[in-house]
């Protein structure tokens, strides 16, 4: 493939992933503390895609790999730093402190996710990770699912405290992104083109701009009556890492985010797991599970020491990458240079988004996650684990996400010692071990299609 053309389809990748990497910007720091530092924050999320592109492209094996922040780990991020906020307001600490201690602990913890995924890949303990009943991953994708739809409502909201009375008040501002993510989701699923995600996002922002042509109205004007997120001023480039001072962060902080940060190593390896499972099937190969689970830990581990967040691999945006012949890594180096123009872009970006434009996003995910996994889940699996998979949702929601999934296990080792039909293990790959001999390896889904919950 032409070096052009290979800069063309990386062009492409970027218009795709970088808006949702802003969206999931805007769900780790979803407390209403972090408002006044948008701007900042979504540059870190952004060079944290970067990071991960690189990594990627550098050390993986799959030349075409497409990999950036990921929905796997938000929830855990979002409540870690959510934790740090009341920990430092609690003790009375200001504002500059505050914002060290999210940001140098959030780092800390991808990177210590990564040293994490790289023991786990060198161990050769992948298959292990991957053990966690099917029915209990399905509900924990529907409950990502719901918690991005929640985040996409806050931000047209302009509100974390949702209420039906709040939503009655906000309807106009809540519709359009609703209306947007269905419209989005219903593209996707009918034409299956690539290019049907950035021709509909384009399309949103078009519409929102004619409409304010118009009706003569400014984007100032725009901005005050709360459709567009107001923002100060923009930030220099070299300015993204202002925020990261080891000197005032609250390290006292830090101890009390190790159940979540647990929680998030084992959600994310398992997630990564799920992503190589769905890129194998599409290449039809093996592939080396933990040696790919590595290259996800090195990416954590450079993303967080350089204050970014957890990712994995892409895996639609890689298999599109596949199927269109990409076979050079000049494609995924591409991805990066564009998202590092863009970071270096002069310009408020946030200035000329509109709120619906993240809600449709976020809302296209939520109806993904939530339809497959609540809803379509049920035609692949046994009863019991379908009413487990509902369990396990529920449970989060009142539990949290670390003790729901414990008590979703709970639920299912019950079912299993009760001799209740929760299937069968089920062997969907061999992996290649570095003596180049063929190990079986057990995985619990039923379906192949079980392994396509929506990622960027």
């Amino acid at each position: 493939m032409p070096i052009y053309m290979a800069m063309l389809y990386g062009g492409i990748n970027c218009t795709i992933v970088v808006p949702v990497i802003m969206s999931f910007g805007n769900i780790i720091y979803r407390d209403d503390a972090f408002a006044d530092y948008m701007p900042i924050l979504i540059k870190l999320t952004l060079f944290s895609g970067t990071i991960h592109q690189l990594c990627f492209s550098s050390f993986s094996t799959l030349k075409f790999a497409v990999g950036s922040v990921q929905d796997a780990g938000l929830i855990f991020l979002s409540k870690m730093a959510a934790d740090m906020v009341q920990y430092c307001r609690a003790n009375g600490h200001d504002n500059e402190t505050m914002m060290a201690t999210v940001t140098v602990g959030l780092g800390c913890a991808t990177a210590a996710l990564g040293v994490g995924l790289i023991i786990i890949g060198k161990l050769g303990l992948a298959s292990y990770v991957q053990m966690l009943p099917t029915c209990v991953v399905a509900g924990y994708l529907a409950y990502i699912g719901w918690f991005v739809g929640y985040s996409g409502l806050g931000i047209m909201a302009e509100e974390n405290a949702l209420t039906p009375a709040l939503m009655v008040k906000k309807f106009i501002y809540v519709v359009p992104g609703i209306a947007g993510g269905a419209l989005i989701y219903v593209s996707v699923r009918k034409f299956r083109h690539v290019a049907v995600l950035p021709l509909c996002i384009t399309f949103l922002l078009v519409i929102f701009y004619v409409i304010l042509a118009v009706t003569g109205t400014s984007i100032e004007d725009a901005t005050d009556n709360g459709w567009i997120r107001k923002s100060v001023e923009q930030p220099a480039w070299y300015q993204t890492w202002d925020y990261l001072k080891l000197d005032k962060v609250v390290w006292s902080a830090l101890p009390q985010l190790w159940l979540t940060w647990s929680g998030m190593l084992f959600v994310v390896a398992l997630s990564s797991s799920l992503d190589v499972a769905a890129i194998e099937l599409e290449v039809k190969k093996p592939l080396n599970y933990n040696k790919e689970l590595g290259v996800v830990g090195i990416s954590n581990l450079v993303s967080g020491l350089t204050g970014g967040y957890t990712g994995s691999y892409i895996f639609s945006q890689t298999i599109f990458s596949l199927r269109i012949g990409v076979r050079s890594r000049i494609a995924g180096f591409s991805i990066a240079l564009f998202q590092l123009i863009i970071i270096l872009c002069p310009f408020p970006l946030l200035a000329y988004v509109p709120n619906f434009f993240y809600g449709s996003l976020l809302s296209m995910i939520c109806i993904d996650l939530v339809y497959e996994w609540l809803w379509e889940f049920r035609a692949k699996v046994t009863t019991a684990e379908y009413i487990i998979g509902l369990s396990t949702f529920g449970l989060i929601q009142v539990l949290g996400v670390e003790y729901g999934i414990i008590a979703g296990v709970a639920v299912y080792v019950i079912c299993r010692q009760l001799k209740i039909n929760v299937g069968e293990l089920k062997t969907i790959y061999v992996e290649e071990n570095d003596e180049g001999s063929i190990e079986e390896t057990t995985q619990l889904l039923k379906d192949a299609d079980g392994v396509n919950a929506y990622s960027t």
